[in-house]
């Protein structure tokens, strides 16, 4: 069994590491850019990014993914996934079973994590932080997750979402299922095929919120009724996802107030309102709070005040770079 606190990659290196126990399931693919329903993995490994927005700034940052393990009837029932499950409206028209084996080792390959913030909402009305999505022409997906082991017969994708910013008409956790009566599938409604998921996860920006995908690969009929529910066998999954802090005010109320909420798990949870402690290492905060410290600007109008002296000293040192 793969233990759940073992991680995939380290955000100080931009890297991914793979993972070495046996059963650990997750490792990195960037260079690979699979494709469901014409949207394609950007492909792209993006830990941090920063942005403003009117009366204050933001900054939205990767949970590091980690592997979950085969679950033994479902999970414990305190889980996410279960809970989310077991909220699931038709329900009863299924039965979930754990698998009798993990999947391969290394067989749920990520190909892209790309946060991103302050980009125009592909829904309209505004700007949104999260994984970045682009639609249209050439359309592409921030998050990105290859299954590449033997073939499983009606294989599909089961997410639960916990958040403090739930869809419209959910509660968290909830099935991300676009809210259809039909099966609990991520593939049915959105962009993933029998091997591939991709996601988009985002949300308006200019409030401090966390958003978490408890992503399972199954194998299942497509429908099930109350008198003949149908079995879904779950195999091992992750957990993955992001989090927003937005502070109002100027950049240096932002600044101070950011790395005060990056300096312990506890201080990002009473931020963020909920408990992260299980996704998230002191030792993966500590990184997050050097990807911001080194990604951090100054103000470009507070840079007026400082003289046309020192903001050439600034250049010259290289201690100022544009935001991103």
């Amino acid at each position: 069994m793969p233990c759940c606190n073992s991680r995939l990659f380290g955000l100080t290196a931009g890297i991914f590491l793979a993972l070495t126990a046996r059963a650990d399931v997750l490792t990195e693919g960037l260079s690979n850019t699979p494709t469901a329903k014409g949207i394609t993995s950007s492909g792209i490994y993006n830990p941090l990014a920063i942005y403003s927005e009117p009366g204050g700034f933001g900054v939205a940052f990767l949970i590091p993914p980690a592997p979950l393990p085969l679950p033994r009837g479902g999970g414990p029932s305190t889980s996410a996934f279960l809970t989310g499950l077991n909220s699931y409206n038709i329900l009863e028209d299924y039965r979930f079973a754990a698998a009798t084996s993990d999947l391969n080792q290394n067989s749920l390959v990520v190909n892209a994590d790309q946060v991103a913030g302050g980009f125009p909402c592909p829904q309209g009305g505004g700007d949104c932080v999260g994984i970045f999505g682009r639609f249209g022409a050439n359309p592409t997906a921030g998050f990105a997750v290859s299954y590449t082991g033997p073939a499983i017969q009606n294989a599909h994708w089961i997410q639960v979402i916990s958040t403090s910013s739930p869809a419209a008409g959910q509660t968290s956790p909830y099935v991300d299922n676009n809210g259809t009566v039909l099966t609990p599938y991520y593939d049915d409604q959105f962009d993933a095929s029998s091997t591939v998921f991709l996601d988009a996860s985002n949300r308006p920006a200019t409030t401090s919120q966390y958003w978490l995908g408890s992503l399972y690969y199954v194998s299942g009929p497509n429908f099930g009724t109350r008198n003949n529910p149908a079995t879904i066998t779950v195999y091992n999954g992750l957990i993955w996802g992001w989090a927003d802090l937005f502070v109002p005010g100027n950049f240096a109320a932002f600044f101070a107030a950011v790395n005060g909420d990056l300096n312990n798990v506890a201080d990002l949870d009473g931020a963020l309102g909920t408990d992260l402690a299980s996704v998230l290492t002191q030792s993966e905060l500590n990184t997050i709070d050097a990807e911001f410290n080194a990604a951090a600007v100054p103000e470009p109008s507070s840079l007026i005040f400082l003289g046309l002296s020192l903001l050439a000293a600034i250049y010259m040192s290289r201690a100022w770079r544009p935001s991103h």
